[in-house]
């Protein structure tokens, strides 16, 4: 018996220090080999501080895109939205973030009166053209368009009939501006409805409608003349201005079933796609797969992109938002770059609040505040 343990007590040694050794080896190999792999170089990681939040008199719901900003350059304010229910929830702060001047609530109901007084709003978000600046709800069985601080409404778009009484299960979802003087929003049809916006005035008016999904739309994004949208089913579609016809029309499809895409991005010639399995792509705009990333580990609910330098945000439900850098110069490469958890938040709305990516926000469910970050 005493031979015995002493054997295998030489066993486990000789293992521990097998172990050892390899362990030893592939670190020095590391070493050597440190200009090469230079994605783990501590000069590239970007560090973010948690700044002071925000407070708001509601909380936010569990939708995708679920916070918007709008920068007032002439006021010198910054404008933060998130949506719960029928309720648009407001704070309206000085551009330097000293102090808050505004808290509204803007109630979403709905014109016709159908069930009850109010609706559902899917999301909300701040459209900024070169002459105004608009608030626009999608919502259940309709749109709505405001003025930016949610105080009248200028437009109503039913998606049912108007002598309908029964429930519909009809919705508004993607919301993106375009060519400065377009509105587009998704439908529950897959249909992308796009509406002329006058420089003043609440003459808004249907232009055309873009068929080209079938499953509900999830996300709209938008990059001079160039839209992209997303489905329920994993479908994107980048549409193009043609200057000659004057329509929009399709320029590439990208159809990979099996996880529905949540979150759509357009910077320099790529198209970045967010899916609900924690996965995003990297597509050009013909539709080429130039890379991917398993970039969290549940449902991805929002991304953004600092145009001015390719870094995209992404948050997602497992409570982290994260950092990415894109790189199309020779080869496309997507990098990730920083990290940061809020714990116990699953994450459904973000933004930068910079062009070069310094500083970003973001909200989730149940959470009455908007919490900031910004590059030490």
């Amino acid at each position: 018996m005493f031979y015995m343990r002493r054997h295998r007590s030489q066993i486990f040694f000789n293992s521990v220090r097998w172990r050892y050794v390899s362990i030893t080896k592939l670190l020095n190999f590391c070493e050597k080999k440190s200009a090469d792999f230079t994605v783990f170089s501590e000069e590239k990681i970007v560090m973010y501080s948690r700044e002071k939040s925000l407070c708001m008199k509601g909380s936010t719901s569990a939708l995708g895109h679920n916070l918007s900003v709008l920068k007032d350059t002439e006021k010198s304010t910054v404008s933060y939205g998130v949506v719960h229910k029928s309720v648009a929830n407001v704070v309206t702060v000085a551009a330097d973030g000293s102090n808050i001047l505004m808290q509204r609530q803007v109630v979403v109901k709905e014109p016709t009166g159908h069930g009850s007084s109010s609706t559902m709003v899917m999301q909300m978000k701040y459209c900024d053209y070169p002459s105004r600046s608009l608030m626009v709800m999608a919502c259940q069985r309709g749109i709505q368009v405001y003025d930016a601080d949610g105080s009248v409404m200028l437009y109503w778009h039913s998606l049912v009939p108007p002598s309908s009484d029964e429930v519909s299960a009809s919705f508004a979802r993607g919301i993106s501006t375009f060519q400065d003087c377009m509105l587009c929003i998704g439908t529950d049809s897959g249909n992308i409805l796009i509406f002329d916006v006058p420089t003043r005035g609440a003459n808004i008016v249907l232009r055309e409608m873009l068929k080209g999904h079938t499953a509900p739309i999830s996300c709209l994004f938008n990059k001079e003349d160039l839209l992209g949208s997303g489905d329920d089913s994993g479908k994107v579609v980048v549409w193009q201005h043609d200057v000659d016809s004057n329509s929009i029309q399709v320029l590439t499809t990208i159809d990979i079933q099996g996880s529905p895409c949540s979150s759509v991005l357009l910077w320099e010639e790529l198209v970045i796609v967010a899916y609900a399995s924690g996965l995003i792509r990297v597509f050009n705009v013909l539709g080429r797969l130039h890379a991917e990333v398993a970039a969290h580990a549940r449902w991805i609910t929002a991304m953004d992109v600092a145009p001015a330098t390719g870094l995209v945000l992404s948050v997602s439900e497992d409570s982290f938002a994260k950092i990415w850098q894109l790189k199309s110069e020779d080869t496309v490469e997507i990098e990730h770059k920083a990290s940061e958890c809020v714990q116990d938040v699953q994450l459904c709305g973000c933004r930068f609040t910079s062009v070069n990516g310094s500083s970003f926000c973001v909200t989730g469910y149940d959470l009455a505040e908007v919490i900031c970050f910004a590059a030490k």
